[in-house]
């Protein structure tokens, strides 16, 4: 379902449904939604990228961006300076700047993914590729009802990013307020999400972008678990400090 998007100067709230469709420069039969971008006010570009049967990069891409990859469905294969890596559901990678990376579609269903480009944090140098499946990542329990999977963790990898998969029970509550910029997007099950005086109900396919200091509150409301793709910007003039 198509639900009108909500653009305001700290937030955005959007469906992946209304995002238009576009051809990703560079890729052969593909398709992607472009989701967050500097338009909004953003540091980073996030898209959804469909491969069709046979999709795959026209030739090796290497742009000076840190990349993260998130598989939705399909499987395929990353290569990424001659090393391949096999992609399932919840497979993920981070691609440190100016590495030679090649991606394509494998099978009968179309490969799905989560693409992140962020520009380098200026002065640092500290990168290494991180790759794995979802499914192998241990949560850690934030309270009762709230788990986070770490994919990687920017205080032993130096990454100017954070990418988490977090799931809320029904009826699970985390308020917060934080310095850097904010993402979420809904993998399954639903929840509500609170912004200032408002109120704004997720499910499969929507988003959200916040900008730093933001004050929100995630809340559960399915019986099954509400399952978010996270995203935090970190600072990059004290990369390691959190509110």
């Amino acid at each position: 379902m198509k639900r009108p998007p909500v653009k305001k100067p700290e937030y955005a709230f959007l469906s992946l449904n209304s995002a238009p469709e576009m051809t990703p420069e560079g890729y052969l039969d593909t398709s992607c939604r472009e989701m967050i971008s500097p338009d909004l006010g953003a540091a980073f570009t996030q898209k959804c990228v469909t491969m069709n049967p046979g999709g795959r990069s026209a030739q090796p891409i290497r742009k000076a961006f840190e990349i993260f990859i998130y598989i939705l469905s399909g499987t395929g294969r990353l290569t990424v300076q001659g090393q391949v890596i096999l992609l399932e559901p919840t497979s993920y990678a981070y691609i440190p700047p100016l590495n030679e990376i090649e991606i394509a579609q494998d099978g009968g269903r179309p490969l799905v993914f989560m693409l992140m480009e962020k520009p380098n944090s200026p002065g640092r140098t500290d990168f290494r590729m991180i790759h794995g499946v979802e499914k192998n990542v241990p949560a850690e329990r934030l309270r009762s009802s709230v788990e986070i999977k770490t994919l990687f963790e920017e205080k032993q990898c130096a990454f100017s990013v954070l990418v988490v998969v977090a799931e809320f029970k029904a009826g699970s509550s985390n308020p917060e307020c934080h310095i850097e910029e904010h993402c979420i997007y809904t993998l399954e099950g639903r929840g509500t999400y609170y912004l200032n005086q408002e109120r704004y109900l997720l499910g499969p396919g929507d988003y959200l972008w916040l900008r730093s200091n933001t004050l929100h509150q995630l809340t559960g409301t399915s019986q099954e678990p509400w399952k978010l793709l996270v995203y935090k910007g970190v600072p990059s003039e004290n990369p390691y400090q959190y509110a």
